[in-house]
């Protein structure tokens, strides 16, 4: 006759025990997996082998991210993703359907320092901007009796940098014709002996600088 022993038979407490454990890794693994994958909506920047292009990245994780370009990319395209915090990382779309992609990077990255854009990121000195598009294209600037012809170096949706002479002063008001873009107002923000950067009145369409940019010719590719 098998003789049952009770002293290896879990009492009612350490059953208790177990599933405290158990729903406490549950919970653990949930909050990794949360960790590995964050939804976001953010504009950033690609840039491939011949163009750069503003995307809207969708999600992100250490590893990787989805996201929606104003082009299609094809599968294991190599490219650099630039984020509002200014970082910069390389990698491979893994995957393409439409104008989504998935793109994986080259190394594990820290999430926090790509999307970070609270108290934390601008007390370490990251503060969040807006992409900037290094292209060539013509542009004239008007402020009081004077105008300047020159050339873009850079443009985001907030503003733009122009190399001209001469140049407005820091603070003048100018109006700006980049060609094949709407007539802007803008600021000088600052400026050099060559260049000067200017703050838009009023920020660009997302769209409407992202089809634009990519029929300009960019100054960097990767």
């Amino acid at each position: 006759m098998t003789q049952y022993n009770h002293s290896q038979s879990p009492s009612l407490g350490q059953n208790k025990q177990i599933d405290d454990n158990a729903q406490e890794s549950s919970e653990n693994d949930n909050r990794r997996k949360s960790a590995r994958n964050i939804s976001v909506l953010q504009i950033g920047k690609l840039v491939t082998d011949r163009d750069q292009m503003l995307c809207l990245v969708k999600n992100i994780s250490a590893g990787g991210a989805k996201v929606y370009a104003l082009r299609s990319l094809a599968v294991d395209k190599r490219l650099r993703i630039e984020f509002r915090s200014g970082i910069t990382v390389d990698g491979s779309t893994i995957w393409a359907d439409g104008l989504t992609a998935g793109i994986r990077f080259d190394h594990e990255i820290d999430i926090s320092q790509l999307v970070g854009s609270g108290a934390e990121s601008i007390r370490a000195g990251q503060f969040p901007r807006h992409p900037r598009l290094d292209i060539i294209a013509a542009a004239t600037m008007k402020w009081d009796e004077s105008s300047a012809a020159g050339e873009v170096i850079n443009i985001s949706q907030t503003g733009v940098c122009i190399e001209a002479h001469p140049l407005p002063l820091v603070h003048q008001r100018v109006t700006l014709k980049v060609e094949n873009l709407p007539t802007l107002q803008a600021r000088v923000v600052w400026r050099n002996d060559r260049r000067a950067g200017l703050a838009f009145n009023q920020s660009l369409p997302y769209e409407m600088l992202g089809h634009w940019v990519m029929e300009q010719r960019p100054r960097r590719f990767l």
